[in-house]
């Protein structure tokens, strides 16, 4: 069965790369080709089951545009564009529901790779599987800078978030809601390329309590603050035997998701919490494993319980998660958690040692 496609792509030499990718399998078919959302709203109400491929240039325009075919739809939408112009927009996009994005160099728009076929190729099989009736907007509200005034404190707990592609959206929602704690260090693998995390966290910063910062080498992680890890950059983390916890070099051919979850769990054991959150792939699935034998706490998205469930839904049929929530119930579910930390550590320590 195909993948029906709208283009929704203003720049023409764009679309006309677009749509040479897409020639090249025959499980596509394209059913509009539109120069704005205005026009492809209209049309694609008569469309059915329609996936759509937004341009997303560097003005605000983009984002009325996705408003409007979130608005209409919703609908699954793969973001597409160059990477200076489209970074500043990515927070704000995903936050209204896109899926995922893909950036487009020059070179690529001139002669477009094996690779960037692979790539489009992957995002829209992605959008595909997306459950649409569980598309929604994250509501955020900001916080005041007095609320996040940076911890210098060694972390008594750790929670690794694996954040695979397609979960941003779900990410952004429990950033925004996670209530901060001096205790706690958050560690999250996120799929964006390290030259957009700048952007990405100064726009995110104003919606969560905690301090955001992008993981720097050798940086030492503190309580109360969330580190964000490009999965384009090898890093992980490790601890010492004075408690402390770094940032480090990652080992070589382990997926970035499964490496934060590896480090953490070979350090601080049953004081780590695992959260795989929803997304396609088999990352994290390994790095859950890890933290479950080592004495830690797992959990991860039912079926049906998200947009994307194929990454965790590989995690509970390798029985490797511990608990598993609706994405709506992750933040209070995490929430409760986070208060009961101690104990929780303390049973795991109990249950590890029999």
């Amino acid at each position: 069965m195909k993948t029906w496609i709208g283009l929704i792509i203003p720049d023409e030499t764009l679309r006309n790369t677009v749509q040479t990718l897409l020639k090249v399998t025959n499980d596509l078919q394209v059913v509009g080709i539109y120069s704005d959302a205005q026009e492809a709203v209209a049309d694609l109400k008569k469309k059915g089951d329609v996936r759509i491929i937004l341009g997303l240039r560097g003005d605000r325009q983009s984002i009325r545009d996705l408003k409007m075919i979130e608005l209409s739809g919703p609908y699954p939408v793969l973001g597409i564009g160059g990477l200076m112009d489209a970074t500043p927009l990515l927070f704000d996009a995903f936050r209204l529901g896109m899926i995922d994005f893909i950036s487009f160099s020059p070179e690529d728009i001139g002669s477009p790779t094996d690779l960037l076929l692979k790539r489009i190729t992957e995002s829209i099989r992605m959008l595909s599987l997306v459950n649409v009736d569980r598309i929604t907007r994250v509501r955020v509200r900001p916080f005041g800078e007095t609320e996040k005034t940076p911890y210098q404190e060694q972390a008594g707990y750790y929670i690794v978030l694996g954040v695979p592609q397609g979960g941003i959206n779900g990410a952004i929602r429990l950033l925004s809601q996670l209530p901060r704690r001096r205790d706690t260090a958050i560690v999250a693998s996120v799929p964006l390329p390290q030259s957009c995390l700048g952007p990405f966290i100064a726009d995110l910063s104003s919606y969560s309590q905690w301090s955001v910062k992008a993981a720097a080498l050798d940086e030492q992680v503190y309580g109360g603050t969330c580190y964000l890890f490009s999965s384009s950059e090898p890093y992980s983390v490790e601890g010492s035997l004075a408690g402390e916890c770094r940032i480090v070099p990652c080992h070589e051919n382990a997926s970035p998701i499964d490496s934060l979850m590896e480090g953490l769990a070979g350090s601080f054991a049953g004081a780590v919490l695992g959260v795989l959150m929803e997304g396609i792939g088999s990352d994290g699935i390994t790095g859950l494993s890890s933290i479950r034998s080592r004495g830690g706490t797992t959990m991860t998205i039912k079926s049906s319980g998200g947009i994307l469930t194929e990454a965790p839904v590989g995690a509970s049929e390798r029985k490797v998660g511990d608990f598993l929530v609706d994405i709506n119930d992750l933040p209070k579910t995490l929430t409760s958690f986070m208060g009961e930390m101690q104990d929780i550590t303390n049973i795991n320590r109990l249950l590890g040692s029999q």
